[in-house]
């Protein structure tokens, strides 16, 4: 009897093994999903991570990964939707990025899903990430990132320097008096250690500016008010007249970018936005971040960039490109990019449990956050807005800020009539 056991044993094990093979799905039965996005290495690692569990729960999906740089990647996409191979998901930034394909009218309205969807609460997340990519009731891109913008500084060189760290409060004067402390020259009148730096357009919502009369829906310039002019004129001092700023054509001789010169301690406050911290949670000195300085004016506003994914509409599965949306843009995603120091959450539940971390760098987070989800702006909500700063803002601001050779008055009242021009004869779609 034993020797009967053993011998129907191996049988059963092998009847097993045939079913489930005949169960497998053959590579070619599978629906192909491509994914396009840009990023670094660790965008790359951590969607990676974010889909291995996906991939495992729906085997029926096969998903294709494809890597861009951000130079070029929205020429890019276009460009295989005209040739008809289009990408299922593309990964889409907040104003003028998602402007880029909106008014062109190739992304599906997301809403018909999340109706049906009994487990996809909007309400989940925070409202400023849904609002940046509506528009007229229509959600076009589901956001998975959400990027507030802070002063970084090196607090090791503040306490070599004697100076107080900054504070939540503190204002233009406040800033351009540490930056004057911290900036350090060698005995031949060389700069070895700046200030601050930022570009131009981050100061003017400091002070109340928005350089147009609705980022959302623009028709005319405002760079000419008086806080925005007043903005810029105090940029340009601080980088011509005080020195404590290092200019565009400095970062180029040095061979750094301002993140390396920072990281470096070349730089003792730098401002960006929160894709940084991965790379700061790597730095040997102590850190930590605040708000921008607010300005005369007051009531400022605080530059936030959101990303998101999108399904096109030129894709042919347009059910399974959905489901692989949601595990993209899910709050276990979501976890996953903090973790990797990508951005912070749109769902709000995920930030909070960040931060409510006492562990987790940087410690003065929590006004940050806050102060962003409520006064946050993205870039201006047009197709063309880069054009127009490559070609009507470019050489006006340039002899302005970076030469300092041009007055801001005069520059301005170049860009202005301009852009009122381009903005008049090139409407919003939706």
């Amino acid at each position: 009897m034993d020797k009967v056991k053993n011998k129907t044993i191996p049988i059963f094990i092998i009847f097993i093994l045939f079913l489930s093979a005949g169960c497998r799905i053959k590579e070619k039965d599978k629906t192909e999903i491509r994914i396009a996005f840009w990023g670094d290495v660790k965008e790359i690692q951590a969607k990676t991570e974010t889909l291995k569990e996906f991939e495992k729960e729906h085997p029926e999906i096969k998903i294709k990964l494809e890597h861009s740089p951000f130079q070029g990647y929205r020429e890019k996409i276009l460009t295989q939707m005209a040739g008809g191979a289009a990408p299922d998901i593309i990964e889409v930034g907040s104003g003028f990025d998602s402007a880029f394909f909106v008014e062109r009218n190739v992304l599906m309205d997301l809403m018909p899903y999340i109706k049906q969807d009994n487990k996809l609460n909007l309400t989940d997340f925070y409202p400023r990430t849904i609002e940046v990519f509506s528009r007229d009731n229509r959600l076009y891109v589901m956001p998975f990132g959400f990027e507030p913008h802070a002063v970084y500084y090196n607090k090791d060189l503040f306490d070599k320097a004697g100076v107080p760290y900054p504070t939540d409060d503190w204002d233009w004067y406040d800033l351009l008096d540490k930056a004057q402390k911290l900036t350090v020259k060698d005995k031949d009148g060389k700069v070895v250690q700046w200030g601050f730096h930022c570009w131009a357009w981050a100061i003017t919502p400091s002070n109340g500016g928005l350089e147009v009369d609705d980022r959302f829906h623009p028709k005319r310039s405002t760079l000419d008010e008086p806080g925005t002019i007043e903005a810029y004129k105090f940029y340009v001092d601080m980088v011509h007249k005080y020195k404590v700023i290092p200019s565009s054509e400095t970062s180029e001789q040095s061979g750094m970018s301002f993140v390396q010169m920072f990281m470096s301690g070349r730089l003792a406050m730098i401002y960006t936005g929160f894709w940084e911290l991965g790379n700061f949670r790597q730095a040997n000195f102590d850190w930590d971040i605040v708000l921008f300085p607010k300005g005369p004016k007051g009531n400022p506003w605080h530059p936030i960039g959101v990303i998101g994914f999108a399904v096109t509409k030129e894709s042919k599965h347009h059910k399974e490109a959905w489901e692989v949306l949601k595990a993209l843009t899910g709050e276990n995603a979501q976890k996953i990019r903090v973790r990797y120091g990508l951005s912070l959450a749109p769902v709000k539940k995920v930030t909070e449990e960040w931060i409510n971390s006492p562990k987790e760098r940087p410690f003065n987070r929590r006004r940050v956050v806050e102060e962003s989800i409520k006064r946050g702006i993205v870039s201006i909500y047009h197709p063309d807005w880069p054009y127009v700063m490559e070609t009507i803002y470019r050489e006006p601001m340039y002899l302005a800020i970076d030469k300092g050779t041009k007055p801001v008055e005069e520059a301005v009242g170049e860009i202005v009539p301009k852009v009122n021009e381009f903005l008049r004869t090139h409407p919003l779609n939706n």
